[in-house]
């Protein structure tokens, strides 16, 4: 069934999965490729914007290094109206760095989607920050 006629939640909750398996699998290209439109803002914390499809791949090639175990997202709450959606959800990770302990953290994230010309939705927006002090 194409996108266009499914009902928004469940195709960026789909997604979302998606880019979880990507992400675990380390195929980062595949989850830029079709989780971000080509425009899209990724404001991760302490970092500066990570803004377009090449500034995107670069940042997401370099994030196998950080040593990511696991991770989980749970989408809470989905909501559309025309051509915008938006994601509020939990995460947890937990991480490996090369010169440290594992680090568990969790915290909350939003995503802000598009839905494109061609009837396929794209996160344009995407934050994320940790309940950890």
């Amino acid at each position: 069934m194409a996108e266009e006629t499914r009902r928004p939640a469940a195709v960026i909750e789909e997604m979302t999965a998606r880019r979880v398996r990507h992400i675990r699998d380390q195929e980062m290209d595949a989850m830029v490729d079709e989780f971000y439109d080509d425009d899209a803002v990724f404001m991760p914390p302490n970092h500066v914007e990570v803004r377009g499809r090449e500034a995107l791949l670069g940042y997401w090639r370099e994030r196998p290094d950080e040593g990511l175990l696991e991770l989980e997202l749970e989408p809470t709450h989905v909501e559309s109206s025309g051509a915008l959606a938006y994601e509020v959800g939990r995460y947890t990770s937990l991480l490996r760095p090369r010169h440290g302990a594992l680090l568990q953290d969790y915290g909350k994230y939003l995503v802000v989607y598009r839905r494109r010309e061609d009837g396929e939705w794209r996160a344009v927006a995407d934050t994320f920050n940790s309940d950890r002090d």
